[in-house]
């Protein structure tokens, strides 16, 4: 989603014209949207597993230390380290996705930027507030 969302940027700052610019705006939208629909539910089930999985691990190393009588601080650390490394890969996935929404924030601001010749404020403008 990332390229997509640059390559129409790039796109626009290459001249297209405005009302194409106004049409692949609208197909990367519903792209966008689309996709993000069918992740959703993979993306709160994520959030969920690690949520979960980080508080029982903490809760196994504890139980591990006094009942079973493990000291030894290295195999605390060695039984914690899948559950760090899922939580790590968890917040890549939102941090990508906070930048697809940073990108498409940006690009009404881009729009507004690109001098398409006169008499084409209007039909910017259209895009811009769209």
């Amino acid at each position: 989603l990332n390229t997509m969302i640059d390559s129409f940027c790039c796109d626009s700052v290459d001249r297209l014209p405005i009302s194409e610019i106004s049409h692949v705006w609208n197909l990367t939208q519903a792209v966008v949207r689309r996709c993000s629909e069918g992740i959703e539910h993979c993306f709160l089930s994520l959030i969920l597993v690690v949520s979960v999985s980080l508080p029982l691990t903490l809760v196994g190393i504890v139980w591990s230390q006094h009942v079973v009588g493990i000291d030894s601080g290295y195999q605390a650390i060695v039984a914690g380290l899948p559950s760090f490394f899922v939580a790590c890969g968890i917040l890549y996935v939102v941090v990508s996705a906070a930048k697809v929404s940073e990108k498409c924030g940006r690009v009404p601001a881009l729009i507004n930027a690109i001098s398409f010749g006169p008499g084409t404020e209007r039909p910017r403008q259209h895009v811009v507030d769209y």
